[in-house]
């Protein structure tokens, strides 16, 4: 069975059913409530076991064509589809016996296109100053192969790559790249690993001033300190021994080598300064010049220009206070080390550059052949004589191709002719069954499509135009006969030899019944009826959407159990909902019960004459029905005008005792023309009209006997008919 779990479609938002459906389940719900979603949701379920009748399949299956004769109708996808085809060919055949231009039209692309070529060639010669260029083989003939051809060149010589069009754009290119070539030279080259190390020490290491506050304190501690050691030697009183180390020393000599050494590393440091100085001066320029070329990335070159400019303050700080140590370490040189590999690198790959356009130079043919290659490659008149040339190639191949689908078409419609025999035999049959007056034949100028012809009536014979509710009807009885994988009527018997396909689950009508006049409408609701008493005994799920009151409560009303009924509405933030309705909810409708009163009383008040030119009496042993049971359902709660209830009807109707076979009889006969989908032709088409009138006579004597008033309330503007149901009082019966 099944089930509505997290349903996530249009207007249902992850909508769970906690109910449970039957055999038949009947949903009404207004336009735009989510049926449709509904449906469609229910039948992906499983999609290949589903079938689906709707507004789709009604167009899918059946076209209708309005032609001065009447109506010509096509029924079935796969007709459809076949006449499609064979009017296109027809067309294309058409054409293709008209049109004599196509041979003529692709000769002159294909001049175009090898002019094109020609030309790129005289133009290559012109520009790489050389002669020792040729036209491809057979160009005029075949330009495509040919422009092929010169399209690999572009990567038929692996040493050429440039795009350049001329001799002199390849010497330029040359000049160019030298110029550029040269800016891409290292900065500060000569300052090595070890020239870098020595940097970082001295801008580390502290370095006295001569003269400073700092050097006068020096010889100020010395001299203190002749006083502190005050061990002069006697014999040489300029020596003094250390009181620390023992050693003999002369403080003024050392006085004397300090103050010259702080002298000597003072004017190196400074020398050392101004020359590095000058250094990063030049390689900013360099870095400028650098920059103009835009091979190097201007991050990188940023980077480098950054840190030389934080070396020269570090050189100011330096030069300014020479005894401090400004604690640098290696990575003061990392942007001018990845700049001067960024240089490196792009000097390498211009150098390549260099070579290769050198070598392109002396080998300048393969450049022009390539030229040419891409010149052809680029070219918009190119493209579309290529286009031109393939649309009139394929113009042609088509015209060749569709001749033999044309006449496998035909072939293979008139071996299906047979098939369609039978389908006509069926469709006739149900229309003749619910008592329409028309029916098909073979249209007089194929076997695929079918005209309309009103029933013969006189030996009249005329042609008739469908309304959109037979259209809907022919369309029902094509899907009803597509849920049997066998279906077969033995002419002889009568008999039905049908199959159910096994592989159906479950069937959904979306709205079956849509824009319809009334007389259509209760043909379709009969034939529905039929078709879902049928189908409600198999293990077949059916689904039934509409938007009509009226057929939600007469659809399914001759299913002896297993139908559920529910309404789809929409909750006040517009997501869709299902509520069950219970049974005794769906006793309280709206019909068409006085018009059906008022056709089913004409019709029994007929003139023998009359009765015998009425073609489509048979259609009233469905309306008689109709109106007995919405009587009966309505005040008695009958559901089924059949034998079953003969006891309840004639208790409830008071139908005197020598008037029951006439009332048994009745209801025989219009449960006999109401069966919808039975084919037992032999005995509705041996059912005289007056035997229907008969039946429609005593139904409505029956009815006026229970209740005169309700007849006459019905009756009123017929004028005669209570007289005549007196009339129409069974033998045997007083007054």
């Amino acid at each position: 069975m099944i089930e509505l779990n997290n349903v996530n479609t249009k207007s249902f938002h992850n909508y769970s059913f906690n109910g449970r459906f039957d055999k038949v389940n009947l949903f009404f719900g207004q336009n735009g409530s989510g049926k449709t979603a509904l449906s469609g949701w229910i039948s992906a379920l499983d999609s290949d076991h589903s079938r689906v009748f709707d507004t789709a399949y009604v167009e899918r299956e059946v076209r209708n064509t309005e032609t001065i004769r009447g109506s010509k109708i096509i029924v079935g996808k796969e007709q459809i589809d076949s006449v499609d085809k064979i009017a296109y060919c027809q067309k294309i055949i058409s054409s293709l016996e008209s049109d004599t231009s196509a041979s003529t039209e692709l000769k002159s692309a294909k001049s175009a296109l090898a002019k094109i070529m020609s030309d790129e060639i005289a133009t290559a010669k012109r520009n790489f100053q050389s002669n020792a260029i040729h036209q491809k083989a057979n160009a005029q003939s075949n330009p495509i192969r040919a422009l092929e051809q010169w399209k690999d060149e572009i990567h038929h010589y692996k040493d050429v790559k440039s795009k350049f069009s001329s001799f002199e754009d390849i010497d330029q290119a040359i000049r160019q790249m030298t110029v550029e070539r040269d800016y891409l030279v290292p900065i500060l080259q000569e300052y090595d690993q070890t020239k870098r190390k020595k940097f970082i020490d001295a801008m580390n290491t502290p370095v006295l001033e001569p003269e400073s506050s700092v050097a006068s304190n020096v010889a100020e501690w010395l001299s203190r300190g002749l006083i502190l050691h005050n061990f002069q030697d006697d014999e040489e009183p300029e020596l003094t021994t250390c009181l620390f180390c023992g050693n003999e020393i002369d403080p003024e000599e050392v006085k004397s080598y300090i103050s010259d050494r702080i002298d000597n590393e003072y004017a190196k440091l400074i020398a050392a300064i101004g020359q590095f100085q000058k250094n990063l001066a030049d390689s900013l320029i360099e870095l400028s010049q650098l920059q103009v070329t835009g091979k190097v990335d201007e991050k990188i070159i940023d980077s480098a220009r950054e840190q030389i400019t934080n070396l020269q303050t570090v050189l100011t700080d330096k030069r300014h206070h020479t005894d401090q140590d400004l604690g640098l370490g290696e990575d003061v040189f990392s942007g001018i080390l990845a700049v001067n590999d960024t240089i490196r690198q792009v000097r390498d790959e211009a150098d390549a550059g260099l070579a290769q356009l050198r070598h392109e130079q002396d080998n300048i043919e393969k450049l022009a052949k390539r030229s040419i290659g891409l010149a052809l490659q680029g070219r918009q008149d190119v493209d579309a004589a290529v286009q031109q040339i393939g649309s009139v190639e394929k113009r042609l191949d088509e015209e060749n191709r569709s001749l033999e689908l044309t006449k496998d078409f035909l072939k293979k419609l008139n071996e299906k002719s047979s098939d369609l025999e039978g389908f006509l035999s069926l469709m006739n049959g149900t229309l003749k069954t619910v008592g329409m007056d028309f029916h098909l034949q073979f249209s007089a100028t194929d076997t695929t499509s079918f005209e309309v012809v009103e029933n013969e009536s006189n030996e009249s014979f005329q042609f008739h135009s469908l309304s959109e509710g037979e259209v809907r009807l022919v369309a029902f009885v094509k899907f009803y006969f597509g849920l049997f994988s066998e279906y077969k009527v033995d002419k002889e018997t009568q008999s039905i030899l049908r199959k159910i396909d096994p592989t159906i689950r479950a069937i959904i009508l979306d709205d079956p019944i849509t824009s319809v006049d009334s007389n259509n409408r209760y043909f379709m609701t009969s034939l529905i009826n039929s078709f879902l008493d049928e189908f409600s005994k198999e293990s077949v799920e059916t689904f039934v959407f509409t938007h009509s009151l009226y057929d939600f409560h007469n659809i399914a009303y001759l299913v002896n159990g297993g139908v559920a009924h529910f309404r789809v509405t929409k909750d006040v933030h517009g997501e869709s909902e299902i509520t069950a309705i219970e049974s005794d909810s769906m006793k309280n409708f709206s019909d068409d019960y006085h018009s059906t009163f008022i056709e089913v009383a004409s019709f029994a008040m007929l003139g023998k004459q009359r009765l015998a030119e009425k073609v489509n009496y048979l259609y009233f042993g469905n309306q008689c029905r109709f109106l007995l049971e919405t009587h009966a359902r309505s005040n008695y709660n009958i559901e089924n005008a059949t034998n079953n209830a003969l006891s309840q009807i004639l208790d409830v109707y008071n139908v005197p005792k020598p008037a029951e076979p006439q009332v048994r009889r009745m209801l025989d006969t219009i449960n006999s023309l109401s069966h919808g989908m039975s084919f037992n032709w032999d005995y509705t088409s041996g059912i005289p009209a007056k035997e229907i009138q008969q039946a429609a006579r005593t139904l409505l004597w029956m009815l006026s006997n229970k209740d005169r008033q309700h007849v006459e309330a019905m009756a009123r503007g017929l004028s005669g008919l209570m007289k005549s149901c007196e009339s129409w009082r069974p033998v045997g019966v007083g007054v």
